[in-house]
């Protein structure tokens, strides 16, 4: 009995190896199917049948379920309206054939950005004694946007206790995006188009080149032709006086004058750094404007000079981005025209020659801003 016992553990134990070295032999040489989606991400295949809206005014495109369609109201702010087709069909007759806001599922308007900034318009995202207001931050296409979730604690304008709807706020060129889902039972569709949302760049630097730097997720474009980059690698505190940038750009024009001296010469320097002290120093100061970049809000220093005759056109823009100050330096340099007149000849320039170096260095300072304007933060 008891040898007969031992075979059968035997025959078991030699099972187990047998069964536990094929599962070994699957896992590390057999290949892996690849999973889905990652959470929070909607696949692309599940979108790749649908619709694209482009808005080139703006410069963005979605798109929308090959089912749906869109109109522009001609109303204050032309709102866009997406919808199923059915429910399309009767705004484009007329808005009277509607019956309630949810109709019109998902409305998008553009604001106008100091309207926006100052809280005249639109939404704000405050509950009152109608609705219970959250809030979270969204990443759309690498710019951060408010999502706002609105439950109804009391029947209001068509909405029963309970029900829900969102709205999107988004910072685009010159303005600010809102997105207002009215009907809740679509979430899941606006939570897929909004992840197909996608900035586009114009006409005039389509050709640039892009250069991107996964390190501290950012990107930026350049006409080959008229600008080059060096990047740098080693990262030191900002607060040290030494930080090295990430990219150095030279932008310079080589503009055509007749002027004595050169044309001015142009340069962009983008520093990112976490170094605690310079993140407090980021920002620490009073800034002289605020701009957007891409849907980032940055705070913009003068910092202009002169040396012996040299000016400095400098401008610092600065923004706090996911733990770094992310700092962009605009230069342009150039040697007064006065300065050389009067160093050469004993004489002050003329006032045509002080209009004509100006109009040079507006030049330079325009083109370092459209290369600034493609600047923009990218996923690791």
């Amino acid at each position: 009995m008891k040898q007969g016992f031992s075979k059968i553990w035997i025959a078991i134990i030699l099972l187990v190896l047998v069964a536990g070295g094929i599962l070994a032999w699957q896992y590390l040489w057999l290949p892996k199917e690849e999973g889905g989606a990652p959470e929070g991400e909607v696949s692309t295949g599940e979108t790749a049948d649908w619709k694209i809206y482009s808005n080139k005014d703006y410069g963005f495109e979605i798109k929308y379920p090959k089912d749906w369609d869109y109109t522009i109201l001609e109303i204050p702010n032309n709102p866009i309206i997406f919808t199923p087709q059915d429910i399309i069909t009767k705004v484009k007759q007329s808005i009277a054939n509607i019956e309630s806001d949810k109709s019109f599922t998902l409305w998008l308007t553009v604001y106008d950005k100091t309207l926006f900034e100052g809280g005249i318009l639109p939404y704000r995202g405050k509950s009152n004694e109608y609705i219970k207001v959250t809030s979270s931050d969204v990443d759309v296409d690498g710019i951060k946007g408010n999502y706002f979730i609105s439950e109804y604690l009391k029947d209001k304008g068509g909405y029963k206790v309970g029900e829900k709807t969102v709205t999107v706020d988004l910072p685009i060129r010159d303005g600010y995006l809102s997105m207002n889902l009215f009907d809740y039972q679509y979430v899941n569709i606006f939570d897929k188009i909004l992840s197909t949302f996608k900035f586009l760049q114009s006409e005039e630097i389509a050709d640039w080149q892009t250069y991107r730097n996964k390190e501290y997720g950012l990107e930026v474009s350049y006409p080959p032709l008229t600008a080059s980059l060096s990047e740098i690698r080693s990262q030191a505190g900002y607060s040290d006086g030494n930080t090295p940038p990430v990219i150095v750009m030279k932008t310079s024009l080589e503009q055509q004058s007749l002027l004595p001296t050169r044309s001015p010469e142009g340069r962009i320097e983008i520093y990112a750094d976490n170094d605690p002290v310079g993140l407090d120093y980021c920002l620490e100061s009073e800034a002289d404007r605020t701009t957007v970049i891409n849907g980032i809000e940055f705070k913009v220093f003068d910092e202009s000079s002169a040396y012996a005759g040299g000016r400095i056109r400098e401008d610092s823009y600065r923004a706090l981005y996911k733990g770094r100050c992310y700092r962009i330096q605009s230069l342009t340099v150039w040697t007064g025209i006065d300065f050389y007149r009067g160093a050469t000849t004993g004489e002050g320039a003329s006032e045509g020659e002080i209009q004509e170096q100006l109009a040079l260095v507006q030049n330079q300072v325009d083109f370092n801003h459209q290369i600034l304007s493609t600047f923009r933060f990218v996923k690791k």
